[in-house]
């Protein structure tokens, strides 16, 4: 038994093989959290995880990789923050130890109230309803021997979300949602496009009606028209259950227009948290500012060199000594070697880990 986290319309048939609506541009108007003051659902409270590698039966030196290093961050009921970064930074990792699906180093996430890092395993399998992932390969993540019928069915019993009389519904409905309908009941994975992949993967996860979902870059094996038609979904499915997410991508435009916050993170750590409609105009970190140069413009002519970082992404094996962009960084000065830069406020929600950024006053802060 799998114990991972786990109305269409009609309309002409999509390129994914889908029936639904033909594509849209993802709309920046998602639902707000209207209450600023309210208790976050989600606390990350300096989260650290880092796997050993080598030594054992085959030996070779034992090797400490630094994959999440003092993470923290909250998010608010029916918000979504994005988490952005380039390959290897530790952003499926922070996911995955926040739904405790690999345990974390240290650190502490607190989930409406609930330790997750010490809940026992039937604390932790009563959260398992309310916290899902969709994942970031829709072929890897679906049991190949499974119909989709078995797959949805195994998660509604094994955790009892409806009567055993209305599974059969259940599962019609859920496929409905995701907009494959009932003729998807017997097919295979291997029987779906990439695109009914992940839809498939989506109703998996909402089986159970979840508050929080952790979506681990859910379009980026998938093909553009693909892509926009599974971010439509997205919005939509968040608007109508009114979703918590952590939204992983390495595409910071469709993190713009999804996203309420973006957190950028850099070798394990969160260099910058703002939101998402000022990202473009007043992003700070040197390290953000060089990703948004390296977006192509939507103008080729209006198309400039984008700065160019020197070095290369030092191994995750190499502990951190002073700021983890300095290698790199194109204004680095000689405290960034020595000490690392707290993530601090730069006014209006805007948070930066930068020696080099002013940081608000007091005033500015509250």
């Amino acid at each position: 038994m799998d114990e991972s986290l786990d109305s269409a319309q009609p309309g002409v048939e999509s390129p994914d093989g889908s029936h639904g609506h033909a594509p849209r541009a993802v709309r920046r108007d998602a639902v707000r959290s209207t209450d600023a003051g309210e208790r976050p659902l989600l606390r990350v409270e300096n989260l650290v995880k880092h796997f050993e590698k080598g030594g054992g039966l085959l030996g070779g030196p034992r090797r400490r990789v630094y994959a999440v290093n003092g993470i923290s961050l909250s998010v608010r009921r029916g918000e979504v923050l994005g988490v952005v970064g380039e390959s290897g930074c530790g952003k499926s990792t922070l996911g995955k130890c926040i739904l405790r699906l690999i345990p974390p180093t240290s650190g502490r996430v607190v989930f409406d109230g609930v330790d997750v890092t010490t809940a026992s395993r039937s604390e932790l399998r009563a959260l398992r309803r309310r916290m899902q992932m969709v994942f970031q390969d829709p072929y890897s993540s679906l049991n190949p021997r499974m119909t989709a019928r078995t797959m949805l069915r195994e998660v509604l019993r094994f955790h009892r979300a409806v009567p055993r009389d209305q599974v059969e519904r259940r599962i019609v409905q859920l496929l409905e949602d995701v907009e494959l309908g009932a003729d998807a009941l017997h097919r295979f994975p291997h029987e779906f496009s990439g695109g009914q992949r992940q839809r498939l993967n989506i109703a998996r996860a909402l089986a159970v009606d979840p508050d929080f979902l952790v979506a681990d870059e859910p379009v980026s094996a998938l093909d553009v028209s693909v892509q926009a038609q599974i971010l439509n979904l997205l919005q939509d499915l968040r608007q109508k259950r009114r979703l918590t997410m952590l939204f992983i991508s390495h595409d910071l435009k469709v993190v713009e227009h999804f996203c309420d916050r973006v957190m950028v993170v850099y070798r394990g750590f969160c260099v910058e948290d703002i939101a998402a409609d000022r990202l473009y105009d007043h992003a700070a970190h040197p390290y953000t500012r060089v990703l948004l140069e390296a977006i192509p413009p939507d103008d080729p002519c209006q198309r400039k060199e984008p700065q160019m970082l020197r070095g290369d992404v030092p191994s995750p094996s190499t502990p951190v000594s002073g700021c983890p962009f300095v290698a790199r960084c194109p204004i680095a000065e000689p405290r960034c070697r020595e000490e690392n830069p707290p993530l601090e406020s730069v006014g209006d929600g805007h948070r930066v880990a930068c020696w080099a950024v002013p940081t608000a006053a007091p005033a500015e802060t509250a």
